[in-house]
């Protein structure tokens, strides 16, 4: 989960807070991947912490570009609860378990850009 490296050419984000609730807005151009040490794809750098009950934070990539990997279905975002990190997920099949989540999917060109809303600590 842990990753090194990375450049950009463009990583903007923008939030808005209201009470507990945070409402964030982002555009990440990647210009290199770099290494990494886990197997799981992840958004950081929430202005906020997460907090850790089940359904506290939900988002969607509205466009991705330049992946590594074909992926059925969109990508969403779900809480890595009490945490400033989103897990990335694609769909990978049409099957009984068709949300996945990998790192095999990032180029050193990917774009993503999204939303999502979460529940503070």
């Amino acid at each position: 989960q842990g990753s090194t490296g990375q450049a950009y050419s463009s990583a903007i984000g923008h939030y808005v807070k209201v009470g507990r609730l945070v409402n964030v807005t982002f555009h990440v151009q990647l210009t290199n991947e770099g290494t990494h040490t886990g197997s799981n794809l992840l958004l950081a750098g929430l202005p906020y912490a997460s907090t850790s009950g089940i359904g506290s934070m939900g988002g969607s990539i509205n466009f991705a570009g330049n992946l590594a990997a074909n992926v059925f279905g969109s990508l969403v975002l779900n809480a890595f609860g009490g945490t400033t990190t989103m897990y990335i997920n694609h769909g990978e099949s049409d099957s009984t378990n068709p949300i996945s989540n990998s790192i095999n999917i990032l180029s050193n060109t990917s774009r993503f850009d999204g939303f999502a809303s979460y529940i503070t600590a």
